[in-house]
């Protein structure tokens, strides 16, 4: 299992794309939204960094549910999952191989978007902890769903599904 887990960690932190969107673009979204609102006359709550960087934490891990798609469909399109079945391994094995690094990347992610918050000025305090522990049920909840989706569809429809239609729906419902 240990195996399985790591390999699926070196696989997702080789793709480029994981530190493109999954760190580096809600840093992004951090500082645009707080030059924009140290710049605007009217000071507007929602984009206030104690309002703003749990939401890009959330939109963080929303790609998460795109990555977990995009690995599990790739490697059951490449017939690596069928070669690794003929190991003793169990289903919750399989299941903790690619739940485990994902849950570590995400809350990693989310630790990069408090850290940016607070170099964006987010004040800090002892909220920002049980902010980033309150990220646990998330993440687990979108590696869930984009496992799900990963063993239904194959990776052209899961870029589709989790990555424009999840994405912008969290975008748009979360926050």
């Amino acid at each position: 299992m240990f195996a399985l887990m790591e390999r699926n960690a070196k696989e997702m932190l080789r793709d480029a794309m994981v530190l493109l969107f999954g760190v580096a673009l809600p840093v992004a979204l951090l500082g645009m939204m707080a030059v924009i609102n140290g710049a605007s006359a009217v000071t507007v709550p929602q984009f206030q960094p104690a309002s703003f960087v749990p939401a890009m934490a959330v939109l963080s891990q929303a790609f998460m549910m795109l990555f977990a798609g995009l690995l599990l469909a790739k490697d059951r399109e490449g017939a690596f999952l069928y070669r690794v079945f003929a190991s003793p391994l169990r289903g919750a094995d399989y299941l903790l191989a690619y739940v485990l690094p994902l849950l570590a990347v995400a809350m990693v992610q989310g630790g990069v978007c408090m850290l940016a918050g607070l170099a964006f000025g987010l004040a800090p305090s002892w909220t920002l902890l049980a902010a980033w522990a309150a990220l646990l049920p998330t993440a687990v909840m979108f590696i869930a769903l984009g496992l799900l989706v990963g063993c239904v569809l194959n990776e052209k429809q899961v870029g589709g599904i989790c990555g424009g239609f999840g994405v912008t729906a969290v975008g748009m419902l979360g926050g």
